[in-house]
């Protein structure tokens, strides 16, 4: 798999302090020609910088995360913005809001810091990478109110708020908590081609095209299974939505693919397809019957 741009990646997260190089050298061998490591307060957004200065195919994001919010110093925008004068740094985030922990600082403080970081994004001329949890309300009207570009990242509102963000000229972003099982509104606001292009994604990824020559066996073992996990559940959703919207044949196929792919969901796939072979008998039968019923009438 080639072409791929990680635009939302943490590397400078201490668990890859034991083989960061090795990993970002191989996962660009492996297909990756581009990575957005995004800052989360200002050693993060710091460390995200030193990262896009060593490789060439690292730019980099730096902004203050409402978790974080709290310890902002009183010149963090001052700082910001000179990190933002690097020529590799082409957003500022990752900023917003989430209301999810108690712990988090006050929603006041962290709207604070939400306004004035997209004030500066708009002075500078940048996208933003906005986090929102569980403040759906209170992120909408800023946007509404600032008009900034950029992207709603993991996003996790209604079909309604997707397409009043998408008016606004925003991109949404979905991750791997679309295959979660209480994911039903992400799943929702997704295209039925944005399913499919994911089940594609997912299955290219699961049959190991995209597993780092450097790491570790635990590790590729690890990964493995999190992308045999995220295969199973993305065609569980995909062929649910292909049933919903009657393509029975498409559905199928994907069923014998996931088989092809993958022997050991075989017992999952044959569930699908006998569930999906009484679904179509059922839809038959109901044709045939409102066909009769014509005739007769």
């Amino acid at each position: 798999m080639n072409g791929i741009f990680d635009s939302h990646a943490h590397y400078d997260d201490e668990r890859f302090d034991a083989d960061r190089d090795e990993l970002l050298e191989s996962i660009h061998r492996e297909g990756v020609e581009y990575i957005m490591t995004i800052g989360a307060d200002l050693p993060t957004s710091y460390a995200a910088r030193e990262l896009a200065e060593r490789y060439d195919f690292v730019y980099f994001a730096a902004g203050i995360h409402p978790e974080q919010a709290g310890d902002a110093p009183e010149n963090y925008l001052e700082e910001l913005k000179a990190l933002a004068a690097h020529p590799k740094c082409r957003a500022i985030g990752e900023i917003g809001l989430d209301y999810y922990w108690a712990e988090n600082p006050p929603k006041e403080r962290q709207m604070e810091l939400f306004r004035q970081q997209v004030l500066l994004a708009k002075e500078l001329g940048l996208p933003v990478i906005i986090h929102d949890r569980e403040a759906h309300a209170d992120t909408l009207a800023l946007l509404r109110e600032l008009h900034p570009a950029g992207v709603l990242h993991c996003f996790s509102g209604s079909v309604e708020m997707a397409k009043e963000v998408a008016a606004l000229g925003m991109y949404l972003g979905f991750t791997g908590a679309i295959t979660f099982k209480n994911a039903r509104r992400a799943l929702e606001t997704s295209d039925p081609e944005e399913l499919r292009t994911l089940g594609r994604e997912a299955a290219d990824l699961y049959q190991g095209d995209f597993l780092p020559d450097a790491a570790d066996e635990l590790w590729c073992a690890d990964l493995h299974a999190y992308y045999r996990s995220l295969f199973v559940r993305l065609f569980r959703r995909l062929v649910q939505e292909l049933m919903r919207t009657q393509e029975y044949t498409e559905a199928a196929a994907l069923c014998a693919q996931a088989v092809h792919l993958d022997p050991l969901s075989e017992e999952f796939s044959l569930l699908l397809m006998q569930n999906l072979t009484r679904s179509h008998q059922a839809q038959q039968a109901l044709d045939e019957l409102c066909e009769e019923n014509s005739k007769q009438g």
